[in-house]
């Protein structure tokens, strides 16, 4: 049956398009349309185009919820590893050595 449809609509398809090849099947353009008016009404209510539908734009109000139970806590992770403490000095001809390797930065301020 869905093979018949398909093909049927195919050949109406074709043949549409056999019909109207070039301008002979150009129809005569619609109406303007009109954009509705839309508001809600005092009670809570649509309105459309002035008249008040049955439809309430508001929801009713949610029930009240339960409160959620506390979880447990989880494990605490491992340690990390201990830290170093990098040497800071200043060498003989004034630039920074950090952790014994000598830097490009000297060490020198304003006066």
């Amino acid at each position: 049956m869905k093979r018949f449809l398909i093909k049927l609509t195919s050949l109406i398809l074709i043949i549409t398009l056999t019909l109207c090849v070039g301008s002979a099947c150009k129809g005569e353009d619609g109406k303007d349309g009109l954009t509705p008016t839309i508001e809600i009404s005092t009670d809570g209510y649509w309105v459309i185009n002035g008249v008040k539908t049955e439809y309430k734009a508001v929801g009713e109000d949610g029930k009240d919820g339960v409160n959620g139970t506390n979880g447990t806590n989880g494990t605490n992770g491992t340690n990390g590893k201990d830290g170093l403490t990098p040497t800071i000095e200043i060498s003989a001809d004034g630039y920074w050595v950090i952790n014994g390797v000598k830097t490009e930065y000297k060490a020198v301020g304003e006066d």
